[in-house]
């Protein structure tokens, strides 16, 4: 259990991390006068680190459940895959279905078409976080 609790806290930060470095690069904050839109006001550093750390919470518990049902790892490590695999695209499905927020800043509602393609990387950060960090406690 100190496996997973570990696996989760560091996956998380690892996506977390990636997460704002990303969103930094595209505000303009990493680079200065590259500044595609700052989308501060519908993606905050907050909802950020709350979506990462629930899916990556998701995707590890739902890898120890697996293994706690069979000891057959390909099939642990297939079934997973695959629920990633859907739990993504639906997400992908989601965002695209979702309605354009309103923003405040005149530049970012200029550049309201961009948002959606904005979001589309941030989807992925927590599952290939949770695969970065899983070789490190998987048991040889």
């Amino acid at each position: 259990m100190k496996r997973i609790l570990i696996s989760i806290i560091l996956s998380a930060f690892l996506s977390i991390l990636i997460s704002q470095l990303y969103v930094s690069f595209y505000y303009g904050k990493l680079i200065q006068d590259f500044s595609i839109a700052d989308f501060s006001e519908a993606v905050s550093f907050a909802t950020i680190a709350i979506y990462n750390l629930i899916f990556t919470m998701l995707f590890i518990l739902t890898t120890f459940i697996l293994q706690r049902l069979t000891k057959n790892q390909r099939l642990v490590d297939f079934i997973s895959n695959v629920l990633f695999l859907m739990i993504s695209v639906a997400l992908v499905f989601g965002v695209l279905k979702m309605d354009d927020p309103k923003f405040k800043n005149e530049d970012a509602q200029l550049f309201i078409d961009y948002f959606k393609g904005f979001i589309m990387p941030l989807i992925f950060f927590p599952v290939l976080s949770y695969f970065t960090i899983k070789p490190l406690f998987e048991k040889n």
